[in-house]
């Protein structure tokens, strides 16, 4: 709690701080420093923050500015998920596009993926640079390693799920029976739109958009598949669809005008 709260604390003195607040996503500093920052054929120092979910970079406020009550030190300048990192070294004495002609000594490249954008960070010792590769790659690694173990429980949590699922729409559900789409027959199926008041009426979704939210989960855990992209049934799989998951989309509205359109056919092993 201490910790989140000097977070906190820590974000109040940032002036024009932009995106939703560090502890929404962050519980730890793991380095910080100045380095400089060559972007845009400009190069500039800028004061770096690397979190355990968030990498955060400001240019220190000049000296004669106006102060508020709650003086301001730094301004914020930018943000990244550490998860959206990508980390390149640059050999000592090397100069590319990214570097803008500048020779760089102790430097190295960090992209934004979710923006496709390149800079160059300069550290002031070539132990300091390692630091900062070394903390930015070991942070993606844990945020891999924990997505891996959230995945696996989600499949877990789907396949029984899915066998319950499967069970009670054999058994209780008027909604499985054979369809036509296309002139081909599609045995053991039932549609999306069905599908969704169905899980709404056994209790299974609180409501449509809930149902929809299921049936998207189940889509993206290959327990259920599309029928028109089916190739192999695989043998573990309870319902299968194929491996699409354009029709259960977590855009409700986008859902229903889908459903709106035509049927959506589906079947059932």
């Amino acid at each position: 709690m201490e910790r989140l709260e000097a977070i906190a604390e820590w974000q109040e003195t940032i002036e024009g701080w932009e995106g939703s607040p560090v502890v929404d996503t962050c519980s730890e500093l793991v380095k910080e420093g100045s380095l400089i920052k060559i972007s845009a054929g400009n190069m500039q120092e800028r004061v770096f923050f690397l979190y355990d979910g968030l990498l955060v970079y400001c240019k220190r406020a000049a000296s004669f500015s106006l102060r508020t009550k709650a003086e301001k030190t730094l301004i914020f300048k930018g943000r990244i998920p550490v998860a959206n990192i990508e980390v390149e070294n640059i050999e000592d004495g090397s100069a590319d596009c990214h570097t803008y002609g500048y020779t760089v000594k102790n430097g190295w490249k960090m992209r934004n993926l979710a923006k496709n954008k390149w800079f160059v960070l300069i550290a002031k010792t070539h132990s300091e640079k390692q630091e900062w590769i070394e903390a930015v790659r070991t942070l993606k690694d844990r945020i891999r390693n924990v997505a891996a173990g959230i995945a696996r429980d989600t499949r877990l949590l789907m396949l029984d799920k899915g066998r319950k699922l499967h069970e009670l729409i054999h058994n209780n559900s008027k909604i499985l029976y054979d369809h036509r789409y296309r002139l081909r027959s599609y045995p053991h199926s039932f549609s999306g739109c069905d599908f969704t008041r169905w899980l709404v009426k056994i209790g299974e979704a609180g409501d449509e958009k809930e149902g929809v939210r299921l049936g998207q989960a189940l889509l993206e855990n290959g327990i259920i598949h599309h029928v028109k992209y089916l190739t192999v049934r695989p043998a573990f799989a309870i319902v299968s669809f194929g491996p699409t998951t354009e029709h259960f989309c977590s855009a409700y509205s986008l859902f229903h005008t889908l459903l709106s359109i035509r049927r959506i056919q589906l079947y059932i092993n």
